[in-house]
């Protein structure tokens, strides 16, 4: 893993050093380095010129100029006037689109989010920092609701910009949505949600006030959703739904009636009625929608001001099944006095549906790749009993393929908990195999 980092860190320099003067073409004819990586990598007067270059090329090669302005960081190019017509161009592109769904209404939304000072500048890096200062424990009373309050208007200000953009460029009748601003409803909530834990010891009362009228937002924004005209509006819904129920639930507190049964025997969206035919035919036929879990309660560990461990982790950012959660909610932590008691029940959770991938290879190379991946697997034994956990070495023994495309995939049979996968990737420092890069995937959520 350190030998492949260290080759394409070396790769990446090389080509860097000798960017002066090349064009969109010649990165994209590069095979050594990701166009988007090629492009961050050159300085600012060079990377400004190509992604003019990429600007030009939008509206007859949408999809993949519009990837590129995703995958890259924050796009600018030079002036506040350029920047705001591509937006808007963006924008265009997207009233013109017949479906939120497609491909290209999909790279188009992020890339109008990826403008520079906009979506990483106001939503991601300001929470990132946010977890950070609580990870520290620097956070509390006054300094902590001033944060919040902060970001609370940034967001606010993102979701006006994308709302009134968009539906600017549709001649103000917009048809169809992006995705951010809903997303952001919910990053909103886990705000709200901060506000209550801050105040619970001294304001019980107020705290079970605020986490009702965040419950009561998201269910406004659950019944005002265009499921079918917004991007991913159809995978929202249920996280909006969770939300709204959890957050209700825990304002009335312990002991109140609490039904997650649609969440713990979820129809599978194949089959879900509030779905459009086209994403019912979209999806795999038992596919259960996942539900995004950035941080429940923020801040309900951060009493210990030696220890913030216990905060950090219960930061997830990722997705969840809505039956595997909804399940240890309901037998396991449905008896607390308080936020602080629901959250540190909530801790013991853990994901159990990991997968140890350890190639994806064309499918000329599938025999080697599995040879390369059970010898690599072998030798995994030794650092793992040196940690304590030679159980692993049976879970990693059985190994499968599976054909994708003209790719074949080489995993683990078995799926792996949160813990197992820290403790396979201490091991995974200790063996050095060319060709096998294991890494660990969760199921979809599309």
């Amino acid at each position: 893993m350190i030998l492949k980092i260290a080759v394409v860190s070396f790769l990446f320099a090389s080509f860097s050093s000798a960017a002066h003067g090349l064009t969109l073409g010649d990165l994209l004819e590069n095979r050594n380095i990701p166009v988007h990586q090629a492009i961050d990598g050159l300085d600012e007067d060079e990377r400004i010129k190509v992604l003019s270059e990429v600007a030009l090329r939008l509206d007859s090669e949408t999809v993949d100029m519009a990837e590129l302005l995703c995958a890259v960081r924050p796009w600018s190019l030079g002036s506040d006037e350029r920047d705001s017509d591509l937006q808007v161009e963006i924008w265009v592109l997207m009233a013109n689109q017949d479906d939120a769904e497609t491909e290209v209404f999909k790279w188009l939304d992020c890339a109008a989010a990826n403008r520079e000072g906009l979506y990483r500048a106001l939503v991601l890096d300001p929470m990132f920092d946010l977890r950070q200062a609580y990870c520290t424990g620097i956070l509390g009373g006054d300094a902590l609701s001033a944060r919040i309050t902060l970001l609370e208007n940034e967001i606010r200000e993102f979701n006006k910009i994308i709302s009134d953009g968009m539906n600017d460029a549709a001649g103000g009748s917009a048809s169809m949505y992006s995705y951010f601003p809903v997303r952001n409803e919910l990053r909103l909530a886990n705000l709200g949600a901060a506000r209550a834990v801050s105040i619970e010891e001294s304001d019980p009362a107020g705290a079970r006030q605020i986490l009702e009228s965040v419950a009561n937002r998201l269910e406004r924004v659950q019944m005002d959703l265009d499921i079918s005209g917004t991007r991913n509006g159809w995978r929202i819904h249920n996280d909006l739904d969770f939300y709204a129920t959890l957050y209700r639930w825990l304002s009335r507190g312990s002991g109140s009636q609490l039904d997650l049964s649609r969440f713990r025997n979820p129809t599978p969206a194949a089959q879900n009625p509030f779905y459009k035919e086209a994403i019912r035919t979209y999806v795999p036929d038992n596919y259960q929608d996942m539900i995004y879990i950035e941080r429940f309660l923020p801040g309900a560990q951060t009493n210990d001001a030696n220890d913030q461990t216990q905060e950090c982790s219960a930061w997830r950012r990722r997705s969840y099944s809505p039956a595997a959660i909804s399940e240890v909610i309901a037998t396991r932590c449905t008896d607390f006095n308080s936020l602080r008691e629901f959250d540190s029940c909530m801790l013991e959770y853990e994901a159990d549906d990991w997968t140890l991938r350890f190639s994806n290879l064309p499918t000329r190379q599938a025999r080697q790749a599995l040879s390369d991946a059970e010898e690599f697997a072998r030798r995994l034994s030794e650092p793992l009993a040196r940690l304590g956990a030679s159980e692993l070495t049976a879970k990693i023994a059985s190994l499968q393929q599976n054909s994708i495309g003209q790719r074949t995939v080489t995993e683990a049979d078995a799926e792996f908990t949160t813990s197992e996968r820290a403790v396979l990737e201490m091991a995974f420092d200790d063996v050095t195999f060319a060709g096998v890069d294991p890494y660990f995937r969760r199921p979809r959520s599309y």
